[in-house]
């Protein structure tokens, strides 16, 4: 499913739902573009160099090069401090205010990503205790493994689950839960699959063949692959296993009202504690087949087979997550934007994986179709955010979280692990940091940088007609070609992604300047032609010509094209 948000371009409307001044005190300092200034703070810029304009020095016009140069001009707020409200803003290159707005869509919320924030932020708010409860249940667990062991690994034995039954609309709401009897069908040494004794059976469940194939799957590649990419889970019940948990209770949490989106499973960190719901083990609930729709919209074994691998992957590593943060290290739950975006990078691991395996492909195609399934979701959602970066925030999410803003999350942790190495996936996983703290911390670099050079990235990576290594590293993928992908989604499914490449910069006309607003933790971006003149200046400010707060950690990126 994709979803899209609405830009017009409006000559002389002005934008003012929903609108907000930027947060703090009101500045006081003016930002003027003074061409007597030029002479001496002339940065010189040569093809394929970017610079990033920040602190003090948006207090001043910045003038860059001149002469018919042309430019990449990228305003932004890399922050997770600033308030979620849109904030205005005036982007010039020295000349008088000519007023461009746009009306603002809304993003897209699906049930799924509803569900998997409300449950993370549920989590963060059990996080104090989780750890000291998940220790006692381990104890208990030891104590009591003679008697549990055997019989909870034995397939054909049943036990009994409680099930969230229902999304809650918040993370304050109370959940509600269903109990459920279920049998052990699969048993390897990793994963126990149980499925509830209320499924469909004979052709419209799940047979011994498929539970295999999906066990074995799981076992033997999804499990490995999260542990080698994170870190260890947890295992409170002492069984050396994740259990899944295949229940018609989860087809139900899906709308039977929008079957184009699907709700295909979860991991809640309630399980984890000793709250009076918790199954008291580590379980990653999955939906079952359901071809005649009796419990919610129609799904066949055969999409039940190719929806749950990815999306156990995808909670594995929020499982891990909660185990590496909370229980082992005492800290708070990731925010979800890292947590995420953490999820979205490890469905594109399990792809590579696949990749891997099966180098060759046919002509035109990037991934294999085993890849496919773990990677198509993250094409499509990074689609939606390139169509709206200033109103899609990396830092800042919508509610409980956009599909856009996943695709966000994505794009940057895959540039930065180009930037550094795969390794940083542990190390973000494995510590009681969060957030941008976290990120800076195995980066080594702040926050403000690293979103500066990523944000260039997404539209230098790959410049039509030159070659990629024209662009400097810094400023492009080096693991994936972003215009390829795009452009091949555009090829195979051009009413889905109408755009060759999603990501399209307004006009900046040569001595002009324009008038917009974005939200905290996003950019916009411009191409503009510098006139005649040996120096041109940008200046990025208020529309009232006065600095932004500090909170919003302002910034302009420049990017000299050929």
């Amino acid at each position: 499913m994709r979803s899209f948000l609405s830009r017009l371009l409006l000559p002389g409307v002005v934008l003012a739902a929903g609108c907000s001044d930027s947060p703090g005190p009101d500045p006081s300092v003016i930002v003027s573009c003074d061409a007597a200034d030029a002479g001496s703070g002339t940065v010189p810029m040569a093809v394929f160099q970017a610079r990033t304009v920040r602190g003090s020095e948006l207090a001043e016009c910045d003038w860059v090069t001149g002469s018919g140069a042309k430019y990449l001009v990228v305003p932004q707020f890399p922050t997770e401090t600033a308030t979620r409200a849109l904030v205005r803003y005036s982007l010039g290159n020295g000349g008088s205010l000519a007023a461009v707005a746009r009306t603002v869509g809304a993003s897209s919320i699906s049930p799924s990503a509803r569900l998997d924030n409300t449950l993370r932020q549920i989590e963060r708010r059990l996080a104090p205790s989780a750890a000291r409860e998940a220790r006692e249940l381990r104890a208990l667990s030891l104590s009591s493994q003679v008697i549990r062991g055997p019989s909870f690994q034995q397939v054909g034995s049943s036990r009994t689950f409680k099930v969230l039954s229902s999304i809650p609309a918040n993370s304050q709401q109370q959940p509600t839960f269903a109990t459920v009897t279920a049998t052990l069908r699969f048993a390897g040494q990793n994963i126990l699959i149980y499925v509830d004794n209320q499924s469909p059976t004979g052709p419209n469940g799940l047979s011994d063949s498929v539970l295999t194939k999906l066990g074995t799957w799981f076992d033997q590649d999804l499990y490995p692959i999260g542990v080698n990419t994170f870190g260890s889970a947890s295992d409170i019940d002492n069984n050396d296993r994740v259990i899944v948990l295949m229940t018609p209770i989860v087809n139900g949490l899906t709308n039977r009202n929008n079957c184009d989106v699907v709700i295909s499973g979860f991991f809640f960190g309630l399980d984890l504690t000793q709250g009076p719901n918790s199954n008291q083990a580590e379980v990653f609930y999955s939906l079952v087949p359901d071809p005649q729709g009796d419990f919610s919209c129609p799904r066949s074994v055969a999409v039940v087979e190719g929806s749950t691998p990815p999306t156990f992957i995808h909670e594995f590593q929020h499982m891990i997550s909660f185990n590496q943060h909370v229980i082992m290290r005492n800290g708070s739950d990731e925010e979800s934007w890292l947590n995420e975006g953490l999820s979205h990078i490890a469905e594109e691991v399990v792809a590579r994986h696949y990749d891997n395996k099966y180098p060759i492909l046919p002509p035109g195609r990037l991934f294999s179709d085993t890849a496919n399934i773990f990677i198509n979701n993250d094409l499509s959602n990074s689609y939606d955010f390139l169509e709206s970066t200033g109103t899609t925030s990396l830092t800042l999410f919508e509610s409980t979280g956009t599909l856009e803003e996943r695709g966000a999350a994505w794009l940057f942790l895959r540039w930065l692990a180009d930037q550094k190495d795969s390794t940083i996936f542990a190390r973000l996983v494995q510590t009681n940091l969060t957030s941008i703290a976290n990120v800076e911390n195995v980066a080594a670099e702040s926050f403000p940088v690293l979103f500066g050079d990523w944000a260039i990235a997404l539209w230098t990576d790959s410049i039509p007609d030159h070659p990629r290594t024209s662009v400097p590293e810094r400023n492009r993928y080096k693991s994936r070609n972003l215009r390829r992908i795009y452009a091949r989604l555009n090829a195979i499914a051009p009413a889905q992604f109408p755009r060759v490449y999603p990501l399209i910069p307004r006009q900046l006309g040569a001595g002009t300047a324009v008038e917009s607003s974005m939200y905290p933790g996003t950019m916009e971006y411009f191409l503009t032609q510098a006139p005649a003149d040996p120096a041109v200046g940008f200046r990025f400010a208020r529309p009232d010509g006065q600095v932004f707060s500090s909170a919003l950690k302002p910034q302009l990126g420049l990017f000299r094209l050929p």
